[in-house]
């Protein structure tokens, strides 16, 4: 889950309120908007989780139907456009909103500003970024409102996908530490040019975790896909497809073609009775020490058998 942590600063002076039209908060009730405090720390709702788990935690959308900006300033990694504007509500929909995202990996400036064309009142700015590999890698908010200047320093991306999307892939510990140690890892054929190429998959990773069925030693093959709505599992597809082009698609000729290479064969099962889970939920995100195995880089510390595992690049 992803955590916000909010700062309101009062305006005065020469930082007085804006120019903007201002836009009335009929429709909020005084206990509505004394749940967002000053100086706390809130987790994301995630439509998934039970309600048990989303108490005290705030969806985007919450945050900006509370705080009804007359303008906003978004500093990111990734920005969906559409998407942000969505969670706005309507009356603030056209209010001026500033995007700021960086000139390489992640959202960058170009190719936000082609997708904001359509909205009169985004402008898009570019971060830039004179060393080499470095990302702008910043999330930031900052609202106005007719009286207070919000900031909401956020670890999300303004992206659907980080709002209920997570990924179950065992990290290097995860094999490290599995009933066959290393040798396990040969099964799991993530690769490490393409993982260089999509470094924001780790921001959605979870670990392997299956201790109700006795395998979190035992690392998996399986490749499932699957539902959860307030903790209970609505539908699972397990299949043979990987999470690749081959075995889904690729869009070609202009999206008017979709070109699937391989056999793939899976069952769908959409009764939440017949439904086991091959992994233990609520699920276990990645730490900040956490990195996906990768089969084809060398690892030197010894796994649960006592050996290293190196790879010979010829």
């Amino acid at each position: 889950m992803k955590r916000i942590k909010t700062v309101e600063t009062s305006l005065s002076g020469k930082y007085g309120p804006s120019s903007t039209k201002k836009l009335k908060n009929k429709a909020l009730t005084k206990s509505h908007m004394q749940r967002l405090v000053s100086g706390h720390m809130y987790f994301t709702k995630v439509a998934v989780l039970p309600d048990i788990f989303n108490e005290n935690a705030f969806s985007l959308s919450d945050v900006l139907e509370i705080i009804r900006p007359i303008l906003s300033i978004h500093f990111n990694f990734m920005i969906e456009t559409e998407w942000l504007i969505n969670q706005y509500p309507c009356l603030c929909r056209e209010t001026p909103i500033t995007l700021v995202v960086g000139e390489k990996m992640g959202t960058d400036k170009n190719n936000l500003m082609r997708d904001a064309k359509k909205w009169e009142n985004i402008t898009v700015l570019g971060a830039k970024l004179p060393i080499s590999f470095g990302t702008h890698h910043t999330k930031l908010s900052i609202f106005e409102c007719e009286t207070k200047i919000h900031v909401i320093i956020s670890t999300a991306n303004l992206i659907e996908e980080n709002s209920n999307f997570f990924l179950i892939y065992p990290c290097v510990e995860d094999v490290r530490g599995s009933i066959e140690g290393y040798s396990s890892g040969n099964s799991l054929r993530y690769q490490e040019s393409i993982a260089l190429r999509q470094l924001w998959l780790k921001e959605v990773m979870c670990k392997w975790r299956s201790n109700k069925m006795g395998r979190t030693h035992a690392m998996p093959h399986v490749k499932s896909y699957v539902e959860i709505v307030d903790g209970v599992p609505r539908w699972i597809l397990l299949t043979s497809a990987n999470l690749s082009k081959a075995a889904w698609g690729d869009l070609q000729k202009n999206g008017t073609q979709l070109m699937i290479r391989s056999y793939e064969l899976g069952v769908l099962i959409t009764d939440p009775a017949k439904i086991k889970l091959p992994f233990d939920y609520p699920i276990l995100k990645y730490t900040s020490k956490d990195e996906p195995w990768i089969y084809d880089k060398s690892y030197v510390d010894p796994d649960s058998l006592d050996r290293e595992w190196i790879v010979s690049h010829k």
